[in-house]
């Protein structure tokens, strides 16, 4: 086991330089802010952008991923789910938990703001 973990942690080591730049520009074009080529005011364009590059720019990270990697991430999960380590109860409750309290904050914070001084 510690063999083939060593060899896993060799081949993701080797990917990962240069996966780096499509995945963090894919990663920043998601969620920056201010829009990397064409801003949202442009009234098609704007959006257009977002919804090229974004998929484009994830095409290209798995693309770069090594065969190796790919399938031995797929017997371990594999393994997993026969195994039964895999919960996914906890994974939504997780996630509806987060937007949960992102909805109760945004609402304080609107609440907060729409009341009279």
């Amino acid at each position: 086991m510690a063999v083939a973990r060593n060899s896993l942690v060799g081949a993701v080591l080797q990917f990962a330089a240069g996966l780096r730049f499509p995945t963090l520009f894919a990663i920043a074009a998601a969620l920056f802010l201010l829009d990397l080529l064409i801003p949202d005011f442009i009234p098609v364009l704007g959006y257009l952008d977002d919804l090229v590059i974004t998929p484009l720019g994830i095409v290209l990270a798995l693309k770069l991923i090594p065969p190796e990697v790919i399938g031995s991430a797929r017997a371990r999960a594999a393994l997993a789910a026969s195994e039964g380590r895999i919960n996914t109860r906890a994974g939504i409750a997780i996630v509806v938990s987060v937007w949960v309290l992102g909805a109760a904050v945004l609402a304080a914070l609107l609440l907060g703001l729409l009341r009279p001084p």
